[in-house]
Parts: C-alpha cells; structure tokens; sequence
C-alpha cells in the first residue's frame, strides 16, 4: 500500500506540495475544477518527491455523465498523462476520467475501453459513485469514503474524499484497506473549505463557500497534521467518557481563531487541571481554562496543534508519543495528542 494526499485543489498551493510532500508519496488533483492543474502537476513531478500522481479529469456535482460534452476532455487530459509518463518516467502516472461517475454498462465499457487505447504506459482509474465497478483486472477501482464496499477482487485505490479524516481512526483503517494500491490522505483543506459537516437544523453543508472564495486551503501546519494521522497511532485506552479530538471544530471565522484546529478534550467534569504527561510524570503540555459544555461537561483547549504536542512528546520519550491524560491529577488513560480518541465518526 501507497500513501498519497488527495490535494484536489493542488492550483491553489502547488507550491507547498512542490516542498512539503513526503518523500514518495502519491499526490493528485482536477484538471480543472480548481483552475487548469497542468503547471502545478508538472511543477509538483519536477521536484522529484512524489512516487506518483493521479489525475481527475471531470468532475459533475450532480455525477452525470455526457460523452458529447466530457469525452473531448477525456481524451485531451489523458494525452497530458500520457506525456506526464514520458517526461517523468519514475513516477506512476494513473488517470481518472470522471471523478465519482454514475456510469454503468456499456457506456462505461465503450469509455473505458476508448482510454484504455489511447493509455501509454499509464493506469486508468475508475472512480466510482453509484457507477459499475470493474472487475476484470484492466483498470483500477477507486472507492471514496469509509461507507463504499471494497471491490470483490482486482486493483483498488482508497480515498477518504468526502469524509473528514480527521475525525477518524485512520490507521485502523488503513489497516481495513490495507490491499489497496494507494491509500488517499483527504480532509475538506484539500478543497478549501473549512468543513464538510452538513447543518443539523437545514440539512445542508455548513461550509457553500464557492470555489473562487474559497481561503481554506492546506497551510504547512495543516499538512504537517494530517501526515501525522497516517502515521502508527500507537496502543492507547482513554476513559470512554472522554472525547479527544486532536483537530477542534473550525467554524469558518476569518478572524485569527487561537483554538481552531488545535486539540480540545470534551469531559464529564473538572475542576482545576487538565494536562497531558510522559510515562514519568513529565509535563507535556497543559490545556487552558476550563470551560462548561453541554450536559454539565467541560470542554478545554490546546495551544498547541496536536503533532506539535506529539512531537515533544517523542523527544521527551525517545520516540514514543503516547502521554497520560491527567484530569485534577487523576489519570484518565492515554493518547496519542496527533489523533483523536474515542467517538469516530
């Protein structure tokens, strides 16, 4: 299994990916969706970081396919993977046609087939909404989200484009899709919103920000988090009444917001204290006041980003960020302050 950051939006901070990705990691991104992303692919490959690249060639809200209006476009994008592969011949170049299609039969076999022709040493990807997948070893299925069944067999790519990984375990599942080829890191930072949630109250996302509008993108310290989560989380057990969330809600205020982002402990109660300490005792980091959440619980906030605390956790440790969560000095259990603990969602 590869590791890759599904940087969808990659026009809009190329240059970050350009100096950032980790070594051999896979990246991708629209075509077009974002502005036109052939410079900042290019400029991405030319650093020689990545392992490879996949690109997404359509992209419909509504996954409706017309081969009148797309196929043009197809063919074209795939001619620029084509000579992507010729350019960069050490990165593996795969090619999406349509991301997340509905297409099923014989207008997904005559597509297919019509890339399948025109690829030169290049993999075809078939990314899936309610589409047909396909099982016959010439292309690659692609599933986004937790909730999307694995194929039956053959090659299959896994991204959590969609769903927030952030609120996830990621490394069990990675470990529940560990035969897939590439294992795509995404949270809504990768599109440039602050949230995918969707409004309890109207039913619709909470973020409609439109593309041009758009200020949340990847930043180092975002991409420095989320390449933590696809790190070995380690053994831990936390007092299940406790919630650990090593990224705090974002509420989308353009003004500096100190907490946002940052690690914040939901808790039946405290009073005094609530710290993170190494195996003996050390101080790792200590949250800030303490303030009341809902049902009589208490809610309190890190300065620092998670990886941050986990970091110094690790030099603290020889290695080893696992610290004990002490609330008025009872121990509640262990974390890893990179990933969130307890109630996934």
């Amino acid at each position: 299994m590869k590791k890759g950051i599904d940087t969808l939006g990659l026009p809009k901070y190329y240059k970050l990916i350009a100096q950032e990705l980790p070594k051999d990691w896979y990246y991708g991104s629209f075509m077009h969706t974002f502005g036109d992303a052939r410079k900042s692919i290019r400029l991405v490959a030319s650093e020689k970081r990545a392992g490879g690249f996949r690109g997404q060639s359509i992209w419909d809200g509504n996954h409706k396919y017309d081969p009148i209006k797309h196929d043009p476009i197809i063919m074209q994008d795939l001619k620029f993977h084509n000579n992507l592969k010729q350019e960069f011949p050490d990165l593996d170049v795969q090619f999406s046609f349509f991301c997340e299609h509905n297409i099923k039969g014989d207008p997904l076999k005559r597509l297919i087939d019509k890339c399948l022709k025109e690829a030169r040493y290049i993999s075809i990807v078939n990314s899936v909404w309610k589409g047909d997948l396909v099982l016959d070893g010439s292309v690659i299925n692609e599933i986004h989200g937790m909730k999307s069944a694995k194929p039956r067999k053959g090659s299959y790519n896994f991204s959590y484009d969609g769903q927030e990984m952030r609120d996830r375990n990621v490394p069990a599942d990675m470990k529940v899709h560990e035969s897939c080829l590439v294992f795509w890191a995404w949270t809504s930072w990768c599109n440039g919103k602050w949230t995918v949630a969707i409004d309890e109250k109207t039913g619709k996302p909470k973020d409609q920000t439109p593309i041009p509008d758009r200020i949340d993108y990847l930043d180092p310290k975002k991409l420095d988090g989320i390449v933590q989560l696809m790190r070995d989380k380690g053994v831990t057990k936390l007092d299940p009444r406790i919630i650990y969330k090593a990224f705090s809600d974002d509420h989308g205020i353009r003004k500096p917001d100190p907490k946002a982002n940052k690690p914040v402990i939901l808790a039946p109660k405290a009073q005094r204290e609530v710290k993170l300490v190494s195996a003996n005792g050390q101080l790792v980091h200590k949250f800030g006041r303490i303030l009341p959440y809902k049902d009589g619980g208490i809610r309190t906030y890190a300065s620092q980003w998670g990886f941050e605390i986990a970091d110094k956790a690790r030099r603290l440790q020889n290695g080893d960020p696992i610290c004990r969560l002490i609330i008025d000095d009872k121990d509640m259990g262990t974390v890893n302050p990179a990933h969130r603990e307890n109630k996934y969602r």
